[in-house]
């Protein structure tokens, strides 16, 4: 499917409200779980996607529509996620996503984007050049991405209790 900002817009608003059905009224010993480290858990996770509504999607997008490829993206580092969420349970955090995902699809929605600027590009320190819908499209997948790794985790707290039928449980086997 063709990059298309709307549909990105859908999955971006969807994401607070489908983890907050996963993961409210769980307890910590599903919410702190993990797969063996160095994987993340539930919590982390939900940490980690707070993180890049500060760092990363909206100030990345800034300086591609304001700069382009003459100044780089600040290096983003998906481990520095607990700094700010120490001391908050997963719920506290599921909040304070869903507030900064509210504010930061409000301030996508206000830059009025049309569709010959998603062909603008940026220099990410790693990849290089990359696009605006490039990003945007990250953003969502970057969303999915988590959500099936939030679901791999909590599946892989039973991996051993399921016995025989783990040969027909793709989540416990890829």
């Amino acid at each position: 499917m063709p990059f298309d900002l709307k549909a990105t817009i859908e999955i971006l608003r969807q994401t607070p409200a489908t983890l907050k059905s996963m993961l409210s009224g769980l307890s910590d010993s599903w919410l702190l779980a993990n797969r063996g480290e160095p994987s993340w858990s539930p919590h982390d996770i939900v940490a980690h996607l707070i993180h890049g509504e500060h760092e990363d999607w909206i100030a990345r997008t800034k300086i591609i529509l304001e700069h382009g490829e003459e100044t780089p993206f600040t290096p983003f580092d998906p481990s520095q996620f607990a700094k700010g969420t120490e001391g908050k349970t997963t719920v506290q955090l599921l909040d304070i996503f869903a507030e900064l995902r509210i504010r930061n699809l409000a301030t996508l929605e206000g830059l009025n984007l049309q569709p010959d600027q998603f062909a603008l590009s940026g220099t990410h320190p790693a990849f290089g050049r990359v696009t605006l819908g490039q990003l945007l499209s990250t953003w969502a997948v970057h969303d999915i991405n988590h959500i099936a790794q939030i679901s791999r985790t909590l599946a892989h707290q039973y991996d051993s209790e399921v016995g025989p039928w783990k040969a027909y449980l793709s989540v416990l086997t890829r």
